[in-house]
Parts: structure tokens; C-alpha cells; sequence
């Protein structure tokens, strides 16, 4: 008989980044994680009937996951983050997630939560503080700690060498499946924005499957390293203080010489987003084609695939010219 803690991890925002560093941690404390279904249109729409209007799509989405996770888990893993790298910072809604969902959403199971902000402590104090609410073991917590280290790297690593997406990555880590190999001939283009909005499927109608049936070739920023990116950043501007703002800047100037054509992915109405792809569309120039799409509640498949359908056309009419 299963007698552990079930605790809830919502599918959605920095699912995608940090699963299996916080799935290891936790399972190795002696929980059982369980991941709310992947997005759905009776998720999207509960979230988005309980999230005030002004909230952008992530949030709609993510408070969907945590109604799906309701009533299957003991406890929801909920992380209070501020900051992922010294003296910069992410998005506010992810150091206010913990309230929002308290705020939103009743008869919630209990939240555990840690504050992550780099600024002011490292991100083994942050685990140790959340293990120590889990376990008295000052080495059981170390082990834990070391163990969703290697684990989040290897992720990290199989994405990069094998130019893989999030998902399939969690997939092959979790079940040994490898998918088909990603297509490599035809246009290359590079899919920017923010992971939670590339990667859910639901939400952006299954961009990179209808990319790649269209003989294109898809680049994400979580296939290139981390530090090349940071670096690209830098060059294009000094003062970015969002750290994933940063990231977006970085990936759109790594891959500007790399791809054929460039396509952005923004939710409604995320400000910082709009603000960071409007800087680095500017800074690419004309150098390549790019495209922006933004994603919402409403958004019509159609008009996707016909956009998508127009914007390669150009680019290859122009290659043809060339």
C-alpha cells in the first residue's frame, strides 16, 4: 500500500525549465509527484473563468493546472521566485504565485513553497530551508539536493546535444522512448519566447508539429547553451534586469546568422514580453525575416497556419531571388 504524500506539480510556466530538478528533489524526500494533465480546453477555460481578465494567458493556464490538481494531491509545490541569477529579476507574477493562487482558487490543498531569490541566498540554502519543512535530516536534504543537480544537468545536456524539446526530453528521461529524429532539411527557424508558451501545445495550436510538416526545421533557445546565450545578451544590451527577458534577447542574436527566418511566441498581454521582442526585432534589423505571434484564449487555428503558411512563403521566395 502507498502511503507517501502525493504533491502537485501544475504543467504550465517554469514547468518546463525546472521539472526534473524539482520532481528528484521532492521524490527523494519521499513524496510522489504528480503533474496535472497537459493543457486542455476545459483546463484552459476553468482558468480562465477564475483569473481576472487582465492576467495574462501563463497565468489563465496555470491556474488551470492547479484547479486540474485539485483533488488528486496532498500538497501543491508552489515556489515564490524573485530572482535566478544575481542582480536581476523575473516576471512579478512568479514571486507572487503562491497568493494568487491562495487569493483565486478554494479549497486549495496546503501550498509548499520556497523562496528562490539568488540576490539574497543561493539556490541550496533556498532547498535546504524547503527540504527541512519535508525532513529533519540535514544529509538526507544534501543528497537530495545533489541528486536534482545531476539531474536538472543531464536534462539540460540531452536538450542541447540532441536538440530536443522540454517535453520529449521528460519523456525519454522518464520512459527511455526516444521520438523520431527532428528534422533537419528545408527552412530552419528559430521559435523564440518564453518556454511555457513554445512548448504547450494546446495554447499555440502545435506550432512546432505544424512547422515541421511543413518541411521546416525547428530551433527553440533551450536546444543552444545556456551561457551562449547570457553572452549574446550582453553584447545587444548591458542592462536587461528580466533574466528570461534576457534569455529571449540572447537566443534571437545567437541564432540571427543560424536560421532562416525567426518567429516570436508572446501571451496576451504580457508586458515585459512585448517590450523585449519589440527591443530585439529592432536590433536584428532586417537582417532575416521575422514574426510575431500573440497567443491568447481566442486565439484561431487557422489564422496560425495561414500566417505561418504566408511567412515562409516569403522566405523563400527571397532565398530564391538570392
Amino acid at each position: 500500500m502507498n502511503n507517501k504524500i502525493k504533491i502537485g506539480i501544475p504543467r504550465a510556466l517554469l514547468y518546463y525549465k525546472y521539472f526534473p530538478f524539482w520532481k528528484t528533489f521532492l521524490e527523494k524526500l519521499g513524496l510522489e509527484v504528480i503533474t496535472s494533465d497537459e493543457t486542455n480546453k476545459e483546463i484552459l477555460n476553468e482558468g480562465v473563468k477564475i483569473t481576472m481578465d487582465e492576467a495574462c494567458l501563463s497565468i489563465k493556464v496555470f491556474l488551470g493546472h492547479v484547479w486540474d490538481l485539485i483533488d488528486k494531491v496532498d500538497l501543491l509545490f508552489i515556489p515564490r521566485i524573485e530572482s535566478v541569477e544575481k542582480n536581476h529579476f523575473v516576471c512579478t507574477k512568479f514571486l507572487g504565485l503562491p497568493d494568487i493562487v491562495r487569493n483565486t482558487i478554494e479549497n486549495t490543498p496546503p501550498i509548499l513553497s520556497c523562496d528562490i531569490d539568488f540576490n539574497k541566498r543561493s539556490l541550496y540554502q533556498s532547498m535546504f530551508s524547503l527540504g527541512w519543512e519535508l525532513c529533519h535530516n540535514p544529509f538526507k536534504i544534501h543528497w537530495a539536493y545533489r541528486c536534482a543537480k545531476k539531474e536538472q544537468q543531464n536534462f539540460e545536456k540531452i536538450m542541447q546535444k540532441q536538440a530536443r524539446t522540454p517535453i520529449e526530453t521528460i519523456e525519454f528521461m522518464e520512459s527511455g522512448r526516444v521520438k523520431k529524429e527532428r528534422k533537419k532539411g528545408g527552412l530552419k527557424i528559430a521559435l523564440i519566447g518564453h518556454p511555457y508558451n513554445i512548448y504547450d501545445n494546446f495554447i499555440n495550436m502545435g506550432i512546432i508539429r505544424k512547422l515541421e510538416e511543413m518541411d521546416v526545421a525547428v530551433v527553440t533557445p533551450e536546444m543552444l547553451s545556456h551561457d551562449k546565450i547570457l553572452k549574446e545578451a550582453e553584447k545587444a544590451q548591458n542592462e536587461l534586469y528580466w533574466t528570461y527577458e534576457k534569455e529571449i534577447v540572447g537566443a534571437s542574436h545567437f541564432l540571427v546568422k543560424r536560421v532562416d527566418g525567426i518567429i516570436f511566441i508572446i501571451s496576451f498581454p504580457c508586458g515585459p514580453n512585448s517590450l523585449t521582442i519589440e527591443h530585439a526585432i529592432r536590433q536584428i534589423k532586417n537582417r532575416i525575416p521575422t514574426m510575431t505571434l500573440v497567443i491568447d484564449e481566442h486565439q484561431s487555428q487557422t489564422g496560425i497556419i495561414t500566417r505561418i503558411e504566408a511567412f515562409l512563403d516569403l522566405i523563400r521566395s527571397t532565398k530564391n531571388k538570392k
